[in-house]
């Protein structure tokens, strides 16, 4: 059944008693359970037909009332076949239902889990950091990329270095450091280390 007749849904016992009778209530139900119910489909156009083992044939149109359903055995009014047919009908819906529900929960969760695997490979690893030497860890042959001293804050010092360190440099630049050129490459030294001067060849006397 494609479609959902709502209105024979919310028929029920006591509302199919009082559209006909109490006994042909309970007669038709106990056909029903025993197996001896009616075969119901739902058409196109909304009508429910029922076939009945003992060859009776009923039918409800969409948007009339039960009691103007028609019924192929003589009995007149809403007879037991017409009851059977809507008890047919709200059983065969609540057997789809639960059908239905496990295929649109798993049909849920492969959804979930295709979302999650998506976001997972759209999600990139970040890139490795730069190296002292300006290239990338981990990648042989990565491209140099201009680097500064100045691109590192007390924070990225403190976590890297600790605070005992980074204490005892602030007090070694605050006394200063000495400097000296060996060459054409300049050097720090250490703040304890005295500067001097390579000593210059004494000119020798001519005769």
């Amino acid at each position: 059944m494609s479609a959902t007749r709502s209105d024979l849904l919310a028929l029920d016992a006591d509302t199919l008693a009082a559209l006909a009778n109490r006994g042909l209530v309970k007669r038709a139900t106990r056909e029903l359970e025993s197996g001896a119910g009616a075969s119901v489909a739902l058409g196109a156009d909304g009508e429910v037909s029922a076939s009945f083992p003992d060859g009776s044939r009923s039918a409800l149109p969409a948007g009339v009332p039960l009691e103007a359903g028609t019924c192929s055995c003589p009995a007149p009014g809403v007879c037991r076949h017409l009851v059977g047919l809507v008890l047919a009908y709200q059983a065969a819906a609540r057997s789809q239902a639960q059908t239905q529900a496990p295929a649109s929960a798993s049909a849920q969760t492969q959804t979930q889990t295709q979302t999650q695997t998506a976001d997972r490979a759209g999600s990139a690893p970040p890139p490795p950091p730069p190296l002292l030497d300006g290239t990338a860890a981990g990648i042989p042959g990565a491209e140099q990329l201009p680097w500064s001293p100045a691109e590192f804050d007390d924070a990225a010092l403190l976590a890297a270095f600790g605070r005992p360190a980074l204490t005892a440099a602030r007090r070694a630049w605050q006394r200063g450091c000495g400097r000296r050129c060996s060459g054409w490459t300049p050097s720090i030294r250490p703040p304890r280390w005295s500067c001097r001067a390579a000593p210059s060849a004494s000119p020798s006397r001519t005769a």
